[in-house]
């Protein structure tokens, strides 16, 4: 017995591109939004950390996991937007 489920979706359907189409575009600026937070501030931050002998958050998080599969932030999105 094969395990499959079925679906009426119709993925020659002109809605179906353009609903597809959106998606892209909405997945493609979410990513450009988590570039940017996963910069922490950007360089001048991250020199202003080194400068005081620090690592910034994501060194850390390098040098304390394994290698492999690429680490899930369950927090990334925490307090953006709060200090423009």
């Amino acid at each position: 017995m094969e395990n499959v489920l079925g679906s009426k979706v119709d993925v020659k359907a002109a809605r179906f591109g353009a609903n597809r189409e959106a998606l892209r575009v909405l997945m493609a600026a979410l990513k450009g939004e988590e570039d940017q937070i996963r910069q922490g501030g950007g360089a001048k931050a991250a020199e202003a950390q080194r400068a005081k002998g620090r690592l910034t958050v994501r060194e850390r998080l390098r040098l304390l996991l394994d290698e492999g599969p690429e680490f899930f932030e369950l927090g990334l999105w925490a307090a953006y937007g709060m200090y423009e």
